[in-house]
């Protein structure tokens, strides 16, 4: 079975600090915009749709010196406040042990992104070249694309996949690609009813301790390869 890890507040817990320096700029621009705003209709979606919504309010585009100072910014912070998502090298070292399963990375962060922030912490080590973006597809999440892309670079059918997600445009994507799912919890951008969101749109199960995931992975895959009726 394949397991297709989402990356940002999955792996890595940075959608709070994206959100943070994406309001920070957009505000410098004349566009008032909260970081709680970008939470809850960005998260798991390319930034750039932020971008060109802002450029829509402001009635004219973004200079490429903007978003290169934007980005160079945002790139120094995630160099100095970047972390993984507690307990999450445990558990990708215990799936790499265990043998049983393979593991990739599909995410709607563009590419050259993606690796550096998974080399900042440590944990490009664990994928190798199985990381894919959102970036290589025609469409971003919740569009299925990035999922299918990925489970077929693997060698593996959607049904023998099982994404882990913190997004409900990543659990829309993952349902939209016949793909079962599990919602995480566990990063500190998520809000009070966010679990009620994800089993809504499709998640099999949510969890917030990473550390547990193993053990639903067993649950999950093993109902899955007994085509677990009540599942």
């Amino acid at each position: 079975m394949l397991i297709i890890f989402d990356c940002d507040g999955v792996l890595i817990d940075s959608e709070l600090i994206c959100a943070r320096v994406e309001a920070e700029d957009a505000n410098a621009l004349g566009h008032p915009i909260t970081a709680q705003e970008i939470l809850e209709n960005y998260v798991g979606r390319p930034s750039r749709l932020l971008w060109e919504a802002i450029e829509n309010d402001l009635g004219a585009p973004l200079t490429p010196d903007f978003m290169e100072r934007h980005k160079t910014r945002l790139a120094q912070i995630f160099a100095n406040e970047l972390e993984q998502i507690e307990g999450v090298a445990n558990v990708l070292n215990h799936l790499r042990e265990g043998k049983r399963h393979s593991i990739c990375v599909a995410s709607s962060t563009e590419k050259s992104k993606l690796i550096t922030n998974l080399k900042t912490t440590a944990l490009f080590q664990y994928f190798g070249e199985n990381v894919f973006s959102a970036s290589e597809v025609a469409r971003p999440k919740p569009h299925p694309d990035v999922f299918l892309f990925a489970a077929n670079k693997m060698g593996f059918a959607p049904e023998e996949c099982l994404v882990i997600e913190d997004s409900l445009a990543g659990i829309r994507a993952a349902k939209a690609a016949n793909i079962k799912s599990i919602g995480f919890l566990g990063a500190s951008h998520i809000q009070t009813g966010h679990g009620s969101e994800l089993t809504a749109n499709g998640a099999v199960q949510v969890f917030t301790n990473m550390l547990a995931l193993p053990a639903i992975i067993a649950r999950v895959s093993g109902a899955m390869l007994r085509n677990d009726a009540n599942f």
